[in-house]
């Protein structure tokens, strides 16, 4: 009798597991995420990495902030303005800057070509108790 109350149950759960469906959710690379997007990004020496491409007219406004944990004691960072062509990008401009504490800020500005699509990319290395993160985050705009 055990059996066949054994086999049953294993049947009957057979049954209604095999019509289950599965859903996936279309995954988004990191450095394009959008802000609000509920993704969060876990850095073990960094807080809060920004960037932001805006344009007024053909000047490219560039910002990008980087906020580390307490104890970090370096940060270099370099910002990129890149122009997205038929064969890909071409770096039209980079700043490179580099900090002794715990936050750096870029704050820059660029006359670019209207009529194209730019991406703003902050790349940046964190020094913090005796360990590197490297993190990097862009933004895309069209002029």
């Amino acid at each position: 009798m055990y059996k066949k109350i054994l086999a049953f149950l294993l049947t009957f759960s057979a049954i209604f597991t095999m019509n289950v469906p599965a859903f996936a959710m279309e995954t988004e690379r990191l450095d394009v995420l959008k802000a609000n997007s509920g993704y969060q990004v876990m850095w073990t020496n960094t807080d809060i990495v920004t960037v932001s491409l805006n344009f007024s007219g053909n000047r490219a406004s560039c910002t990008a902030e980087i906020y580390a944990k307490s104890g970090t004691n370096k940060i270099s960072a370099t910002l990129l303005l890149m122009q997205v062509t038929s064969n890909g990008t071409k770096t039209v401009k980079s700043w490179t800057k580099s900090v002794s504490g715990s936050s750096l800020y870029f704050d820059e500005a660029y006359y670019v070509t209207s009529g194209n699509t730019y991406i703003l990319e902050v790349d940046a290395s964190v020094y913090r108790n005796g360990t590197v993160e490297y993190v990097s985050l862009s933004d895309r705009d069209s002029c």
